[in-house]
């Protein structure tokens, strides 16, 4: 979770994909919720570990 100075907080998921590091946003708080995030998360390493470049997927 990244938390602003302004107070907003956000899902985020920082990886390496061919040896570029990336971002992924998963949603923010309370509009996703905790579950959701961890859900998202999930899938999304999955995908990665299989070679799939999520942020070129949304």
């Amino acid at each position: 979770m990244l938390i602003h100075t302004n107070g907003g907080k956000y899902f985020r998921l920082d990886y390496r994909f061919s040896g570029k590091r990336k971002t992924l946003a998963l949603g923010t708080y309370p509009k996703t919720t905790l579950k959701e995030a961890r859900d998202k998360l999930y899938t999304a390493k999955k995908q990665i570990s299989d070679g799939i470049e999520r942020s070129q997927q949304l």
